[in-house]
């Protein structure tokens, strides 16, 4: 073959090509080339479909069947899922959970649900007849905390028209009756059901100053009936759950 002539035709189609490409995408632009499902086909292509929706999926159970932690970790976002994820747990396993949550208190926020994914009546009854073993237990030490939090206030409110002054005879019996509030509001850390931080904190210093050698205490002293109220409220609370847990236990 020519190798000349080869490549003077090369020189004369390859303009030609380019032409042609130039004139079918101008084509496009204005009209359309000649195939338009050609032309069709990338503007329905570059459409952004939006991702399918995910299911939430919790993770397996760790070895000490925290539901606790699971809860936190999206069960209280989509609770159907959460108790999705409890049915699939051992009946050991969410009784282990349950005991686990009321070891300081067990109120309904996460209980109930882990009681609700019980698979059979039996379970559910046994993992209720759980929490009030547990919850009465709590119940006897949180009552016997406000007992103690209302004889301090009616010693305080006793001793409320005594006279006060920075004599050592007041100061003495000042710090050991402060010492004694102190105490309580120490206990309150360890309380198993809570009664109220801030409640009980408003009404360990109000009892301190009541108690205290100042000059004008009555303000302060009427000042604890506010907390100690809301302390019976939370404790009347923990009652009724108790109360409802023994009618379901006996139920039939």
């Amino acid at each position: 073959m020519n190798v000349e002539w080869y490549a003077h035709r090369e020189m004369h189609v390859a303009p030609l090509a380019v032409s042609t490409i130039l004139f079918c995408v101008g084509a496009a632009l204005v009209i359309a080339c000649d195939d338009k499902s050609q032309v069709a086909a990338p503007a329905a292509s570059a459409q952004v479909q939006p991702p399918p929706a995910t299911p939430m999926i919790f993770r397996e159970p760790p070895a000490s069947c925290d539901a606790d932690s699971l809860w936190f970790d999206g069960g209280a976002g989509n609770v159907k899922a959460y108790e999705a994820s409890l049915r699939t747990w051992t009946p050991d396993c969410r009784a282990t959970a349950l005991r686990s949550l009321c070891q300081a208190d067990c109120d309904e926020m996460i209980s109930d649900h882990v009681i609700a994914a019980s698979a059979s009546p039996e379970e559910k009854k046994a993992a209720i007849g759980l929490r009030l073993e547990l919850n009465t237990k709590a119940l006897g030490k949180a009552k016997d905390f406000l007992k103690r939090a209302r004889e301090i206030q009616r010693y305080a409110l006793s001793i409320r028209g005594s006279p006060r002054s920075l004599d050592s005879s007041c100061t003495t019996r000042m710090h050991d009756d402060q010492a004694r509030i102190d105490a309580l509001r120490e206990d309150a850390n360890s309380l198993p059901i809570p009664l109220g931080g801030r409640s009980i904190s408003l009404f360990a210093d109000a009892a301190r100053t009541c108690v205290s050698c100042g000059d004008d205490l009555s303000e302060s002293c009427s000042d604890m009936n506010e907390p100690l109220k809301d302390m019976s409220d939370n404790l009347a609370d923990w009652n009724k759950l108790v109360a409802a847990d023994k009618r379901a236990v006996a139920a039939k």
